[in-house]
Order: C-alpha cells, then sequence, then structure tokens
C-alpha cells in the first residue's frame, strides 16, 4: 500500500492533499506555527522516525540537537527566521539517515507542514517518480529559500511567480 507521501507524488488530488494533511496518526507529516518554539521541533521529527536519538535542549539561550551520539548548536537569530533555520539545523545532523521536506499544499498557512523520511525512501521517490514530480509535491529545504520567510511563490516547479501589483494594471 502507498502512503500518503507516495500517493501525493503519484496522485497530486485534492482529495490526497487533504487526507495527507489531515493525518491524524503522525506516520510521516508534522506542522510547524510560525511562532512554535525550535526546542518542539525535534520532538516532532522523532515521532515520527521512532529513533530514540533525535532531542534537543536549551543550555540558556542556546538550542542544542543531539543525534547518534552528534551534537550541534542551533544558529539561531530570534527571528521570524528560526523556525527554518532550526529545521536546517535537524536536517543536517539526521543526515545522511533522514530528511524532511516542506510540503507545498500547505504553503500560505501560518502553520506548514513537513514530511519526514528516511533519505533511501527519498531518492527511491525520485527514482520511482522522477526528480520533478517529487519537487512539485515537496520541497527539498535549502538555507538559501526560508520557507517561512521568503515568499515561496514562483519557486515551485510548475507554477508562474506572482505578478508585481503594477503588472495586473496593463
Amino acid at each position: 500500500m502507498q502512503s500518503l507521501v507516495e500517493q501525493l507524488i503519484a496522485e497530486p488530488s485534492e482529495q490526497t492533499v487533504m487526507r495527507l494533511l489531515d493525518d491524524e496518526s503522525e506516520q510521516e507529516v508534522f506542522w510547524v506555527d510560525w511562532r512554535e518554539d525550535d526546542g518542539e521541533l525535534a520532538g516532532y521529527c522523532e515521532t515520527i522516525i521512532k529513533t530514540g536519538s533525535l532531542s534537543s535542549k536549551w543550555e540558556q539561550d542556546q538550542l542544542i540537537l543531539s543525534y547518534k551520539g552528534k551534537t550541534t548548536k542551533v544558529p539561531l537569530t530570534y527571528s521570524g527566521a528560526d523556525r527554518h533555520i532550526t529545521l536546517i539545523a535537524i536536517n543536517e545532523i539526521l543526515a545522511p539517515d533522514f530528511q524532511i521536506r516542506f510540503v507545498w499544499d500547505s504553503d500560505g498557512s501560518d502553520t506548514l507542514a513537513f514530511a519526514i523520511l528516511p533519505s533511501s525512501r527519498w531518492a527511491a521517490l525520485e527514482a520511482q517518480y522522477g526528480q520533478e514530480t517529487v519537487a512539485k509535491a515537496f520541497l527539498a529545504l535549502t538555507p538559501e529559500l526560508n520557507t517561512f520567510d521568503d515568499p515561496l511563490r514562483g519557486h515551485r516547479p510548475g507554477q508562474a511567480a506572482a505578478k508585481s501589483w503594477w503588472q495586473f494594471w496593463k
């Protein structure tokens, strides 16, 4: 049976999107509010990946991530960019085992959805459906494009960039 992530790639219908985004079993997707405490994000990921190894802790005003004996400090800026910065740091510490990707269909909300799968599973989905097809449903996180602060319209493959307001008058 296909997972909901794979169904969204294979059958990108509104019904599939709603089933994935409404999945309360926390099998593959977790939600992050733009005001979220960054210290909670590792726990959301661990709930899905179930390794018993991913954790975070605050030491004074510094967020420390731990995974399988590795630790890293999250370079927080104490701004709205921090949720994205924390997700990037989690991706880095989980590599090469797991990868978090943004669910495009949650764009436009102040609470965004992210899918986390083993890196090998993302690679298999890209091999089966093509990298561009997977990218139409899920954005691989990069430091350059902040999913919380940057305008994302036009970055999704197959989606036109938003017109500037003055272009509507022509």
